[in-house]
């Protein structure tokens, strides 16, 4: 076994990063539809005002 080598890396995303490229399209195809924020504040409000209990998105 040669150890002097890096190992080789799968340059290939998988599944769910090529759903997150997608949907970053889609946001940016159509900002409209979704929010928009002016401060990091703001969108920590919102994001913890749209989560249950068990930290679970309630849209989902």
């Amino acid at each position: 076994m040669n150890t002097d080598r890096l190992p080789e890396v799968n340059n290939l995303p998988n599944d769910e990063t090529i759903a997150a490229m997608k949907e970053v399209d889609e946001m940016r195809k159509h900002p409209e539809q979704y929010p928009a924020f002016t401060s990091v504040y703001g969108m920590l409000d919102a994001l913890l005002k749209n989560e249950g209990s068990d930290g679970v998105r309630s849209d989902r």
